[in-house]
This record gives structure tokens, C-alpha cells and sequence, in this order.
């Protein structure tokens, strides 16, 4: 059997990441892939509807405050996470492609595929423990949680990934602390949870660790904090209408008590923590003879990491980590620091090479399961989508593509809205576009229908207004 060498795994990852960034283009011509469908969703009508303001109303200052599609006439501004994604992608909406939702798609894919590369060049030169972090961070989109995740429209991967890059770069210099500042505070704004993956840095010396915190993650954590305590209550004066991102504060040890509550799905949960499924056996079973036959005390150090990562996290989320682990992507490289160091007195190319024959199978069988659950009929997702193109075809003298605000069922995610890329939840519009198993409102008429959506009109109101 030929062993593959360290440089032939990194290029057969980068492939192979490159091809599963293709599938996913492909695939989103179709639909929105799962998992989490409708957080891409919420992810997407906020940036449309960015788009709509800028494209079709009088510029305001607060065109600048995140909207949503599914809001009504009115109350549409949302406090909600920090809009970065949603203001870099917006203009995308503009370009003139029919299928405009699988080209924004497509531009955020491209733009994650260029994170991922400039993050594995920023460690590649690094080592942790003697273990160099080149080919931790090649497979990094292709294992343990991003695997699910790393081609899906989740802003914990941008977020993620520019505060991976940030500790390359506090790690390996100290002439760009004002670019690692800037990333460290982008990512904490887009999604706060990814503080835990400052936990790695722990493993550096305590004095330069002390002086990071200090002088970079700090501030960086204040203005988060001001970004989410004050920001959010400024936009939210804005709001008239129910909030759809509303949230209920609960204490650390409720969360606590919640996620251990679930008992049996905590070890299905850490059967994906290292490298692959199953793989945690593996890495668990080689740690513990380390720790007890070889007393080795930087497993002990990295493993009081993790753990201090996952309590973290623990106590910001509860039992909310099971049915959404991508909280588990910005301590991915701990896991996988902590993974290739057990396992590095193993003989190193059987380990690539075998390392390399897992993460192929097991990324194309989600590749292949996907295309057949995207294509198949039976797709919900994939299935409307056509029908809102088609009624959208057959129908040219509905109000279409002029930011008008249709009648509509009201709902908590703007599914049917950003199938037809408009807005809804409108109750006094004089055209409605629904599901058929909503009923028909007082007054409409319906005007055309496929298998799942119907298009209407009101006689009460025939205003564009």
C-alpha cells in the first residue's frame, strides 16, 4: 500500500473541499441545502431585504438597520445579530440572473472558500505542541463539526474563521495586532458564542496570552457587549411591530441543569467532536492510556481546554447544542490540535493515508445524500421553488420585484417571501401570495396556484399599498 505523504493530504483536501463548494453551487440552483434551513433562510431575507432598500426606496439613515422580509407595511426593522454577511452580500441581488438566491449563494460560497484558504495559510507555518497545524486546518471544512456546516449560509462560520485567522496571526506575529483586533471584533459581532475559540490561546505562554487579552480580545468583547446591549435596544426603538428574533435570558445554571438533562444525546453529541464520527472512540481510548500509562500533561492541559470551551458554551446555549451545533465550530481546531497530538506516535503517513481515505468517503456520502435529497421530488424546498418561479412567469401583472409588501399568512420565517423575493405578511395588500393549506382571506380571489402555493387577489384592497 503507497502512504500518502503530509503535503499529498493537504492537496487532496483542498480537492475535495473544492468539489463538495461545487456540489453545493450546483445544489442551490434547486434550494437552500440542510441542515438548518431556515436559519439560511432568516440569513438570506434579511440580506434581500437590504437590498430592496437600497434599490427601491429613498435612502434614510436607517435603511442601515437590519430588516426582515416577513414583517408587514410596518415594524419590518429587527434587532438582531451584527449584519455584516447581510451588507457584504446584498448587492449580489442586483446582478441580472433569474435564479438570483443560488448567485448570492454562490458568491458567499466563493467568498468562504477564500476564508478557508487564507486561514490555512496563516497556520500552516505554525506548531502547537509539535504538532504542525498545516493539516488540521486543510481538513478544518471537511471534519469533526464542519463537516455539516462549512458550505451553509450559518454566520458562525465567517464568524469562525475570522477569529481563527486573527489567533494565526497573534501566534505567528506581533506587527499585524491592529488587523488581528479588527477580526477578533467582526467575529465576536457576528455571532458572540464564538469566544470559545479563544481557548486555544491558552496553550501559549501566560505572559503573551495576558497581553492578548488585554490589548486585543478585551476591547474587542466591550464592543460586542455594547454592540448587543445598547445597539440592539437603539434599533429595537425602531420596531412597531411583534419582534421575530426575540429571545428569553436565562441564568447560566438553568442552561447548565438543560443540556445535561438529555442524558443519551450528550455521548451522540461527542461522537462527532474529533476528526469524524466514530472517530472519537479512537482518539478517547488512545488519550486515556496517555494519561494513565504515560501521565502526558499537555493531553491533560488540552483536554481541560475543551472542556473549559464546552462549559462555556454549556452556559450560553444549554440545550439549544443539540438541535444547533454549529456553537461547536469555533473550538473545532482545539479538537483537532487535540486529536492529531493522541494520535501522533501512531506511524504518521498510515495515519494520513487513513485519515485521507475517511474524510473522502465520508464527505462524498454526504455529498451524494444531499443531491439525492435536493433533486428528488419529494424536496419540499426544491419543489417550491420552481412553483414561485413559474407563478411568478404566468402572472406578469402582479406587482413583482417593486418592493410591494403581499398579503400573506404570518409566519416566523420568510420562507414563501424569499421563494418569490418579496416582501410579505402584509394583511390589507391587495395581492397575496400563500401556501394552499393557508386559508383563502375575506374578500380575495385566488388567481393562479401549483401544488403547494397559491397567488391571490383582494377586492378590499387593490391598492399597491
Amino acid at each position: 500500500m503507497n502512504l500518502l505523504t503530509r503535503d499529498k493530504i493537504i492537496k487532496i483536501s483542498f480537492s475535495l473541499f473544492f468539489i463538495k463548494v461545487i456540489s453545493a453551487i450546483y445544489l442551490n440552483f434547486a434550494s437552500i441545502v440542510t441542515p438548518h434551513i431556515h436559519r439560511q433562510t432568516d440569513t438570506l431575507g434579511v440580506t434581500l431585504r437590504y437590498w430592496q432598500k437600497f434599490n427601491f426606496e429613498v435612502f434614510h439613515w436607517t435603511n442601515l438597520l437590519p430588516s426582515v422580509l416577513n414583517a408587514g407595511k410596518h415594524g419590518d426593522i429587527m434587532p438582531m445579530e451584527f449584519p455584516l454577511i447581510n451588507l457584504i452580500l446584498s448587492p449580489f441581488f442586483a446582478l441580472p440572473f433569474d435564479n438570483k438566491l443560488a448567485i448570492v449563494m454562490m458568491v458567499y460560497l466563493v467568498i468562504t472558500t477564500g476564508l478557508f484558504i487564507i486561514n490555512y495559510k496563516v497556520w500552516k507555518d505554525i506548531q502547537l505542541y509539535n504538532v504542525s497545524m498545516a493539516i488540521p486546518m486543510a481538513i478544518l471544512p471537511l471534519t469533526s463539526f464542519f463537516i455539516d456546516f462549512s458550505t451553509k449560509l450559518i454566520p458562525d462560520v465567517w464568524s469562525s474563521l475570522l477569529i481563527f485567522i486573527a489567533m494565526g496571526l497573534i501566534i505567528s506575529s506581533n506587527s499585524k495586532r491592529l488587523l488581528s483586533f479588527i477580526l477578533i471584533t467582526l467575529g465576536l459581532l457576528i455571532k458572540p458564542t464564538s469566544i470559545t475559540a479563544f481557548g486555544l490561546l491558552l496553550i501559549l505562554d501566560k505572559k503573551k496570552v495576558f497581553k492578548v487579552s488585554l490589548s486585543l480580545i478585551a476591547p474587542a468583547v466591550l464592543i460586542t457587549i455594547f454592540y448587543y446591549k445598547f445597539g440592539c435596544q437603539f434599533i429595537d426603538f425602531f420596531r412597531t411591530e411583534k419582534s421575530l428574533f426575540a429571545y428569553k435570558i436565562h441564568s447560566p445554571l438553568e442552561l447548565f441543569l438543560d443540556f445535561f438533562s438529555e442524558g443519551k444525546r450528550i455521548f451522540k453529541l461527542m461522537n462527532d467532536f474529533f476528526l469524524i464520527r466514530f472517530g472519537s472512540i479512537i482518539v478517547i481510548l488512545v488519550a486515556a492510556f496517555k494519561i494513565f500509562s504515560k501521565r502526558d500533561r499537555k493531553v491533560l492541559a488540552l483536554l481541560f481546554i475543551i472542556s473549559l470551551q464546552l462549559l462555556t458554551i454549556i452556559l450560553l446555549r444549554g440545550g439549544m447544542l443539540f438541535a444547533h451545533q454549529y456553537y461547536f465550530l469555533s473550538f473545532t481546531p482545539t479538537l483537532l490540535l487535540f486529536s492529531f497530538y493522541v494520535l501522533r506516535d501512531l506511524n504518521f503517513r498510515f495515519l494520513f493515508t487513513l485519515i485521507a481515505i475517511i474524510l473522502v468517503v465520508r464527505n462524498f456520502e454526504l455529498m451524494i445524500h444531499e443531491n439525492k435529497s435536493i433533486l428528488s421530488q419529494k424536496n419540499r424546498h426544491s419543489r417550491i421553488r420552481q412553483q414561485c418561479n413559474k407563478l411568478r412567469d404566468r402572472n406578469p401583472e402582479f406587482p413583482w420585484a417593486r418592493n410591494f409588501i403581499f398579503r400573506s399568512s404570518q409566519t416566523p420565517y420568510p420562507e414563501i417571501g424569499l421563494c418569490f423575493l418579496e416582501r410579505t405578511s402584509s394583511e390589507k395588500s391587495g395581492y397575496g401570495l400563500d401556501f394552499l393549506s393557508t386559508p383563502l382571506p375575506k374578500n380575495c380571489t385566488e388567481v393562479d396556484r401549483t401544488n403547494d402555493i397559491k397567488i391571490y387577489r383582494c377586492d378590499d384592497f387593490l391598492s399597491f399599498r
